[in-house]
């Protein structure tokens, strides 16, 4: 209605089965969010002596603290109170959350897998490259540790360039991430752009296995035999 007082306006209500019929408003709620899901579909409410069929309606019945409702309660309850009122799909509000957040569920369980294996691969990948720039880089060791380095120079200088590709990494991953971050934000509720702990506890824990991966070349480029690697250079 735009700027216009909603209230005392006129909309058509339609449900796909019946006819339409015509409705005035009678008030506005305050804005609120279906689930954690945004949602900007407009929601209309009815008395439940204007809805058209039963199966719109949904009660729902808030027990006491300590007192154990169950389905043959909330029945035994319709009995008593509204006999004529048919009661059917009695679920307890737990139960109807887990139903209704089952999709997502699975799908954050699915997302959460793959981070996994992606974080298993970049690992794996770390691991690779260091292995073969540490073993195409004997000879120098070799040469290093006869002059004077100590195995934890070598073992120093192994884990920095490691630190170096890593940090080249994050530096491609974190505009990625912000932009991922950002697609997504419409469809989560309460999530934002600014998102520090997520970033900064993503990146720790990516680190945390980079250098797991990068410390054994890292080891056994200390390890290696001097005389072994001179004669080879």
């Amino acid at each position: 209605f735009g700027d216009a007082n909603p209230v005392g306006q006129t909309v058509t209500m339609f449900n796909g089965l019946d006819p339409n019929w015509l409705a005035t408003v009678i008030g506005v709620v305050e804005d609120f969010h279906v689930s954690w899901k945004r949602s900007k579909a407009p929601l209309l409410y009815t008395s439940a002596q204007q809805e058209r069929r039963i199966s719109e309606m949904t009660f729902y019945v808030r027990n006491r603290p300590g007192y154990s409702l169950n389905e043959k309660n909330i029945r035994d309850l319709i009995r008593r109170e509204a006999p004529s009122l048919p009661a059917y799909d009695v679920q307890a509000m737990s139960s109807r959350m887990e139903n209704f957040a089952s999709g997502e569920r699975a799908m954050t369980l699915l997302s959460s897998v793959f981070a996994a294996l992606a974080l298993i691969i970049a690992a794996i990948g770390i691991y690779g490259v260091v292995s073969y720039t540490s073993s195409l880089r004997t000879m120098e060791f070799g040469v290093r540790m006869s002059v004077g380095a100590r195995q934890s120079d070598i073992f120093l200088l192994v884990i920095r360039e490691a630190a170096l590709l890593i940090g080249s990494g994050l530096l491609f991953a974190l505009p990625l991430t912000c932009l991922g971050l950002w697609l997504i934000r419409t469809q989560l509720y309460g999530m934002t752009f600014y998102q520090p702990f997520i970033y900064a506890g993503s990146i720790l824990v990516l680190m945390f296995f980079s250098a797991l991966a990068a410390f054994i070349p890292a080891r056994r480029a200390t390890r290696m035999n001097v005389q072994v690697a001179l004669r080879h250079y």
